[in-house]
């Protein structure tokens, strides 16, 4: 394949990022976005259409993305309340689905989305890019070769700092 072509739901701050590094990898390009404000969207396809590759459409409806066999994966970067409707609708389809973490807010939807999946051969992946640091893999190697001594706990986590603002969706569910 040398040309893959993503449609993108929900054109709002993260989904600049990903815009950003498909227009960087060679044969990617956006082609279809979707959003719940038109002009947001509008405004988003404008911001990203670039010389050298195809110009993104804007998508009036996810039926109609969905229907494009031209799309060779969905990218859902939507508030988290809507990922796993989402995502279910495209994995119906038959769409290879990279979602925004979290991918959906419990386990027991989470496992019905992977079945579904799985039984549809589709792909879905959560878009945690932290998996693929290489310093994973280089403590796996080490941890394998017993550098380390024996795990008796692991505490990790993931976060950022965020001044408040009380219409951010990371304060008003």
């Amino acid at each position: 394949m040398t040309d893959f072509a993503w449609g993108l739901i929900g054109p709002g701050g993260i989904a600049h990022r990903f815009a950003d590094a498909v227009h960087r990898l060679p044969g990617m390009h956006l082609r279809s976005v979707l959003g719940r404000d038109v002009a947001r969207a509008t405004a988003f396809v404008t911001n990203w259409t670039r010389a050298g590759k195809p110009a993104p459409q804007l998508a009036l409806s996810l039926e109609a993305m969905l229907a494009d066999e031209a799309i060779h994966a969905i990218y859902i970067a939507t508030p988290h309340a809507s990922h796993g409707e989402l995502a279910r609708r495209c994995i119906a389809a038959g769409k290879p689905v990279l979602c925004e973490k979290v991918l959906v807010p419990s386990l027991a939807e989470a496992q019905a989305l992977v079945a579904l999946a799985q039984d549809r051969r589709v792909f879905l992946m959560e878009a945690l890019w932290t998996r693929f640091l290489p310093l994973y893999a280089l403590l796996k190697q080490r941890l394998a070769a017993g550098d380390i001594g024996r795990v008796h706990a692991i505490q990790s986590s993931f976060c950022f700092a965020v001044p408040f603002n009380a219409e951010s969706r990371l304060f008003n569910p």
